[in-house]
């Protein structure tokens, strides 16, 4: 690959709003709670329409049945980083619309700059929380229907 094809993908990487749900490892686990546990879906090509569903259930299940996961702390990192995000936003909007004639030109690139490298980290770091809060949430399911739910139906 040459150096503007990685340019090229890293600044699509950035541009793109869209998160993936859960790290591609969980994607047989998931499909499986959701298709045989929860029967959610039948067919296969439903998975990324059905996300939204399994996550609400599988939220239920664990907050009833008392299952420690990490997916609470991972979603509230998720909604401060998209909120930091922005706020970065506005702020360089704020900045490219009203500050450019009011401050040193140094200073003005200075700080747009600096408003720009903090948006992108927080762009980024919203959609990791995201994927980490999707797989808590399908590996805290799979332990209640391996560990909990199992034990229950054997006695």
């Amino acid at each position: 690959m040459t150096i503007v094809n990685v340019i090229y993908t890293w600044i699509k990487k950035i541009l793109s709003f869209s998160i993936t749900n859960y790290d591609i490892g969980f994607e047989n686990l998931y499909i499986d709670m959701a298709m045989n546990k929860l029967k959610i879906f039948d067919k296969e090509q439903d998975k990324r329409d059905k996300w939204y569903l399994f996550y609400k259930e599988a939220t239920t299940i664990i907050k009833q049945n008392k299952i420690d996961t990490l997916y609470y702390k991972h979603l509230a990192k998720y909604n401060s980083f998209r909120s930091l995000e922005s706020v970065f936003f506005c702020a360089i909007l704020y900045n490219i619309f009203f500050q450019y004639m009011n401050i040193n030109r140094q200073i003005y690139f200075i700080v747009l700059g600096i408003n720009i490298v903090c948006l992108i980290s927080f762009h980024e770091k919203y959609k990791r929380y995201w994927r980490l809060c999707g797989n808590e949430v399908i590996s805290g399911l799979n332990y209640y229907y391996k560990n909990v739910k199992g034990n229950t139906e054997s006695e």
